[in-house]
């Protein structure tokens, strides 16, 4: 088979473009296609953050192996993804008749590129088949096989040079031929159900300046078809506020993104709209619209009640443990494995802050990032990174033997590979102290004479394992953190991230300062935020919680 090449447009998500990557080449076809990589250059000259982002997607690319050729364009200047799309779609299909796309956030199946290249094939010399669809709406009551409809979507997708050759750009053109006949906009919106011709004019009032709508006005002028799989072959992962379109985060589930396999038939069906998926579509967008106006009727405090009460299973999957009561031992399903937690309240908790607001999400080109996880506690982060970083090489501290015996149960269950389990705590030296065990997720080293003590650990340095380059150092020790920080200050040259959770105790003497400093003076720049220990009016009342009257989220990064 003459395979198509494979374009991917990329800017300045490393770890978007990674994992794009990865799930592409895992299609058997592509050690055999012709990758073209485009990417573009800063928005801003003087924004250093994102050039620095630029240069690690461009490293990526250039060493990531993939395809029998690999073909990089790289823009000096930033064209915006539509102009660079368009550009370079156009470049490939000049020279090759076809061409397969898919931008720097689209992760697809495993049988993604057999679909495209079989259809491309198929219809070839189709005139009236105009686009291959690698993603498709969750439509329900409709055949399990591949069928046409005139939508096209732009997760995933494939032409050729004789269907794109007429491309209409100019939206005032779009205008007359369908905002301006109530029939046809009528028909481009699904019957009404959607909002896709909002766009036209979005394109004509300069709101935006996108492709896709262009594209898709085009195969519905010309009544083109456009070829569905029979499931989703291609997600979007870009949904978290990283990009172009999408600037606020709209969730982001890890499961959505996992391969979807799928039958692939070398046949052709007949060359009509599916009148069965075309009223399955239209009842997909009626009730995502109906959905959308309520929300907008609804007051804010309603809106907010309904969406604890009914989406509440969503970011929280774990709400009928409600009345579980606290520190009992219980075993549940997390990314459908068993699980053992000692107290729901303080999993709950933890779920919500790693898995839901995801506050440890990083991005880097570097396929097997080493991450020390100093307070690992029962795993949840560990299992957060090795989901986003499967290849990645972890050590993970913890001081609890109890909460110890239950990390190593919970990640032997997940399979995972490259762990280190280490069962003490961190200080500045090699030593036994007296420690609080709460029998959760706030257990600590107590320093000094302290009658909550209920346990000897042993303790250990830091400073041995940060001798090579460090991804993420996480640090969440209850107290301990700035005498570990203060110990490896000079070793800190090593590590490009670090998150540290500080704890506040009323009756001792506050180091925050000082840790800033420490940060500072290693070349961080600093982020703080709170992550639930707040007193909104300190100077009348401050508030405690397990001993510390503060807790704060510190991240440092570089530029």
């Amino acid at each position: 088979m003459n395979y198509a090449p494979i374009c991917i447009f990329v800017f300045d998500r490393p770890w978007h473009t990674l994992k794009t990557m990865q799930a592409l080449k895992k299609n058997e076809i592509s050690k055999d296609s012709i990758i073209y990589i485009f990417s573009d250059g800063c928005k801003k000259i003087n924004d250093q953050v994102q050039a620095n982002r630029v240069i690690e997607v461009r490293n990526l690319i250039r060493k990531f192996e993939i395809g029998k050729q690999k073909v990089i364009v790289t823009n000096k200047e930033n064209k915006g993804l539509a102009d660079s799309i368009i550009g370079g779609v156009t470049m490939v299909l000049n020279k090759h008749g076809k061409a397969i796309v898919l931008e720097d956030d689209i992760v697809v199946s495993s049988t993604f590129l057999e679909f495209m290249n079989i259809g491309l094939n198929l219809y070839a010399n189709d005139d009236n088949v105009f686009h291959i669809n690698g993603y498709t709406e969750p439509l329900k009551a409709i055949k399990r096989e591949p069928f046409f409809s005139n939508v096209s979507f732009c997760w995933g997708w494939a032409t050729w040079q004789r269907a794109w050759k007429k491309l209409i750009l100019d939206p005032e053109i779009l205008k007359k031929e369908i905002l301006d006949s109530p029939k046809r906009k009528y028909h481009f919106d699904i019957e009404g159900s959607s909002t896709f011709s909002k766009q036209i004019e979005q394109n004509i009032s300069g709101e935006i300046n996108t492709w896709a709508v262009k594209w898709y006005s085009t195969v519905f002028l010309n009544k083109g078809l456009c070829l569905h799989p029979i499931v989703n072959l291609a997600n979007n992962i870009g949904k978290d506020g990283t990009g172009v379109h999408h600037t606020k985060p709209v969730g982001f589930v890890w499961k959505n993104i996992v391969s979807m396999d799928a039958p692939i038939e070398s046949k052709k069906i007949p060359l009509k709209e599916s009148k069965q998926a075309r009223n399955a579509m239209r009842k997909f967008y009626t009730q995502k619209q109906g959905v959308s106006i309520i929300k907008n009727l609804l007051s804010t405090s309603l809106k907010n009640k309904i969406k604890r009460k009914l989406l509440g299973k969503v970011n929280d999957p774990y709400y009928y443990l409600d009345d579980t009561e606290r520190y009992k031992f219980t075993q549940l399903k997390l990314e459908d494995c068993t699980i053992g937690v000692p107290d729901i309240m303080s999993f709950r908790f933890m779920f919500k802050e790693i898995f839901v607001n995801e506050i440890y999400k990083f991005y880097t080109s570097n396929e097997k990032p080493y991450i020390i996880d100093a307070g690992a506690n029962i795993g949840l982060s560990i299992i957060f990174f090795k989901k986003m970083y499967p290849n990645a090489i972890i050590d993970g501290f913890e001081p609890d033997p109890k909460i110890f015996d239950i990390l190593k149960d919970n990640i032997n269950a997940f399979s995972f590979k490259d762990i280190s389990l280490h069962n003490y705590g961190l200080w500045n030296e090699e030593k036994e102290m007296q420690f609080y065990s709460e029998g959760a997720d706030a257990g600590r080293v107590l320093d000094g004479v302290d009658k909550s003590a209920n346990q000897l650990i042993k303790l250990q340095s830091l400073r041995g394992f940060l001798n090579k380059k460090v991804d993420l150092l996480k640090i969440d020790i209850e107290g301990a953190e700035f005498i570990v920080l203060d110990d490896i200050r000079n070793l800190l040259k090593n590590v490009d991230r670090i998150f540290i959770e500080y704890h506040s105790f009323p009756n001792k003497s506050q180091n925050l300062n000082e840790i800033l400093n420490i940060l500072k003076n290693s070349g961080f720049r600093i982020n703080i935020n709170t992550p639930g220990l707040v007193s909104q009016q300190p100077f009348l009342k401050v508030n405690t919680y397990q001993g510390m009257d503060m807790q704060l989220n510190i991240y440092g990064y570089r530029i």
